[in-house]
């Protein structure tokens, strides 16, 4: 015999965000992830603080596997940095490539100092001389 169990709408919400969790790693904005978002937006404005041709735009949840990621503005160009599994920053597809070939995409990594040097030395320089990058 089937037996009709009535939920709650809490209840059902419950599982239904568990579920949809479980099922795709969507993004929850629990303790941890707010936890994580918080932790990206202190080293992206660390970086916003010393460089005055970055912008942090905005920083949200991706998904529970790779987590938040800031939307940035480098002289005026628009790129994504996320946080690598060993606790650096990662800008996607920025034109001074450092992780290529070392089973990531093209972009760089490092801590939040590394890419305001990285900036300042190398990028902004390049751009000023009007090199090809």
């Amino acid at each position: 015999m089937n037996t009709i169990v009535k939920l709650t709408e809490q209840e059902f919400k419950s599982i239904i965000e568990n579920t949809i969790l479980k099922e795709t790693g969507e993004w929850v904005n629990d303790e941890e992830g707010l936890a994580w978002i918080k932790s990206l937006e202190d080293e992206v404005k660390k970086i916003e603080n010393e460089v005055h041709f970055f912008e942090v735009i905005d920083v949200k949840g991706f998904d529970k596997y790779q987590g938040p990621y800031a939307v940035v503005g480098i002289l005026g160009k628009g790129y994504y940095i996320w946080t690598t599994e060993d606790n650096l920053l990662w800008i996607e597809d920025f034109p001074i490539d450092n992780t290529s070939g070392h089973e990531t995409s093209k972009g760089f990594s490092g801590t939040a100092k590394e890419i305001i040097d990285m900036l300042y030395l190398d990028y902004y320089e390049d751009v000023l001389l009007k090199k090809n990058i």
